[in-house]
């Protein structure tokens, strides 16, 4: 739950109450746990009064939180307004008051039509026919009828499309995602009508983009995520889960831009991405002030790693820090390893190994798996740093447990990875600050600037110095 939700819950839960009620006991307890842990909280219960009752009260507190989420987003949400006029309409109805239903009908379907939430069509549909039926005892309401006929044969053909589109987006994932051996044929998917929605034009674009994406023409398939964005844009508060698609979608444009090499774009991307927490409409998204910390680091770090950029990278490091800091326990694991190792990449090129050894001793005193990519090159630019720090004695005890933790996680011999581990060596019996021997000059030869190291840890701008003895 977001602040305000919170807020919420707590007016909702204490209405005609004097006290807490028990079940709000139990949630100020739980909303104060850093993690979900059943031993703590039946803990922290043994001194309350309903603790024998702990189950029913759990129970409870699980519908009240239901209960006070549903009030909160009916008066938030564009679709739950609609319902309530709907609603509205048939108990006026049921009350035999058909002018006061009437006015609300109108109402909610003009909202129908404006907020385009056509999925609400076939119960305004209903209860206008409620309305007619009510009418057929008084007057001649042909007109009416007919009127009403015209419209429901447009919604109902509306809604098929709709529905169509809908169908045709989760297929495009499914063959996205698992396959479809059944058909092997590049699915073509037909434009829309001008009456679909702009949800449905959205669909429509993000089937294309997922369509272009698989076919490698990531040109197009930034080109029809631009698209999809700007038709969210305009409805970011009309339809649900629009600011959470919002975001992956927008998250997938700044990749296809770093991909792309359309580095201005990107950095305009950037900020706005770093605005968007402050947004009414994102500050509900769980964890959006991490997200965008963690999307906007990356990506712009990636960006810098792409030019070569080490300085302007360097230039980030200490907000960098500091947003770690302030975000580690929201971050997830592997978030928190990529922006380390970023943090120590751009510190040991630019020749700040301290900064670098910062960064990369939490990831190194882990003890992760390094079969995982992440990991290895974390550990390989530890290394690395402590080498240039002069740390040779402890390094060559290093090195014997590294070979024997690189064989444990199954990395061949003649994988370049292990090529570094044998360099360093050959580094150190040869007195750093030297010029290079013929023994190394033959294993820089061995050097493939394709390998996943290169990609990880850029050694060719390291090795280049080396070369030169520096």
């Amino acid at each position: 739950m977001n602040k305000s939700e919170q807020r919420y819950f707590h007016m909702f839960a204490h209405i005609g109450q004097k006290k807490s009620p028990h079940y709000y006991l139990m949630f100020a307890i739980i909303r104060n746990m850093e993690n979900w842990d059943e031993a703590i909280l039946d803990e922290s219960l043994k001194n309350k009064p309903f603790y024998s009752q702990k189950a029913v009260i759990k129970h409870q507190l699980y519908q009240k939180l239901l209960d006070a989420l549903h009030w909160y987003h009916l008066e938030q949400d564009e679709e739950e307004k609609i319902k309530r006029k709907l609603h509205q309409a048939y108990l006026l109805i049921a009350r035999n008051l058909p002018k006061q239903a009437e006015k609300l009908l109108d109402k909610a379907i003009q909202l129908i039509i404006d907020k385009e939430i056509y999925n609400c069509w076939p119960e305004a549909i209903r209860i206008k026919q409620m309305l007619l039926e009510q009418s057929l005892r008084k007057g001649d309401p042909i007109k009416a009828i007919d009127k009403w006929q015209r419209q429901s044969t447009l919604n109902n053909s509306i809604l098929q499309e709709e529905q169509t589109l809908k169908w045709q987006k989760i297929h495009a994932y499914q063959r996205h995602f698992y396959g479809n051996t059944a058909d092997q044929n590049t699915q073509r998917y037909p434009v829309p009508s001008e009456t679909i929605s702009t949800m449905g034009q959205a669909d429509y674009q993000q089937m294309m983009a997922l369509q272009a994406f698989q076919e490698q023409r990531f040109a197009a398939a930034y080109k029809h995520n631009l698209l999809q964005l700007k038709l969210l844009e305009s409805c970011l508060n009309a339809h649900r889960g629009v600011p959470n698609r919002y975001l992956s979608v927008f998250y997938n444009l700044l990749i296809d831009q770093l991909q792309l090499e359309e580095y201005e774009e990107l950095y305009k991307g950037l900020g706005k991405l770093r605005s968007l927490p402050k947004q009414k409409s994102f500050r509900k998204i769980k964890n959006i002030q991490v997200k965008a910390f963690t999307w906007s680091f990356q990506l712009e770090l990636n960006a810098f790693l792409q030019q070569q950029d080490f300085a302007s990278g360097y230039s980030l490091l200490i907000p960098l820090k500091n947003g770690i800091k302030e975000y580690q326990k929201e971050l997830g694991t592997p978030a928190h390893a990529s922006l380390m190792h970023l943090g120590g990449l751009f510190a040991f090129h630019y020749g700040d190994y301290i900064l670098a050894l910062d960064f990369l001793t939490p990831i190194y005193q882990q003890r992760p798996d390094l079969k995982q990519a992440i990991y290895r090159y974390a550990h390989l630019l530890y290394l690395l740093a402590h080498y240039e720090t002069g740390n040779w004695e402890w390094l060559e005890n290093t090195l014997v447990n590294s070979k024997r933790q690189f064989r444990q996680a199954g990395i061949p011999p003649e994988d370049m990875d292990n090529w570094l581990l044998e360099f360093l060596k050959i580094l150190i019996q040869a007195k750093p600050g030297k010029e290079l021997s013929n023994q190394q000059a033959s294993i820089l030869e061995k050097y493939d600037a394709n390998a996943p190291i290169e990609k990880f840890l850029h050694l060719r701008n390291w090795l280049t110095k080396k070369e030169k003895g520096q």
